[in-house]
Order: structure tokens, then C-alpha cells, then sequence
């Protein structure tokens, strides 16, 4: 059976603010037979302001070693060189 995953965020104030990955799976219950539906939830609040936590440091420091050590140009969004 196939599992769907849902992620949604909900406003609420920062201080109540909490992460969480639902699954919902379509099952046979093993006694009577009968088609179920499955809920599984889980709180990835950790994971995700970890996640948010390294994203903002690898920014910083690429934005040191561009000051560090200047380029004559970039990578434009389909990775031609630009000057």
C-alpha cells in the first residue's frame, strides 16, 4: 500500500509554533477484514529548526569566503559563467 505524506503549516503564535509530518495509509484490519485508514503523525520541530539553523550558517559562511576570496564573476541560474 502506498503512504501519503502531508506536511502543512498553521499560523500560531512563535512561542506554540510546532512541526509535524503526517502520514495517512489505507490498510485491511487483520480481524474483521474491513478497510482502515492509518494515521501516523510526527514532530520534526527539532529536525526542522535544526535544518533552518545550519541552512542560515552555510550562508554565512559562503557569504565570508566570497569576501575572503573575491570572484570576477558567478554562475548565472543556468550555470553559464557571468563576469
Amino acid at each position: 500500500m502506498r503512504a501519503c505524506v502531508l506536511i502543512s503549516n498553521i499560523h500560531v503564535p512563535a512561542a506554540l509554533a510546532h512541526r509535524h509530518e503526517a502520514q495517512a495509509m489505507a490498510i485491511r484490519d487483520p480481524v474483521s477484514g474491513n478497510a482502515a485508514l492509518l494515521l501516523l503523525q510526527t514532530d520534526i520541530t527539532s529536525r526542522a529548526e535544526l535544518e533552518a539553523r545550519m541552512a542560515a550558517l552555510t550562508e554565512s559562511q559562503l557569504s565570508m569566503l566570497e569576501q575572503m576570496f573575491p570572484r570576477w564573476g558567478r554562475l548565472d541560474g543556468d550555470c553559464r559563467w557571468k563576469d
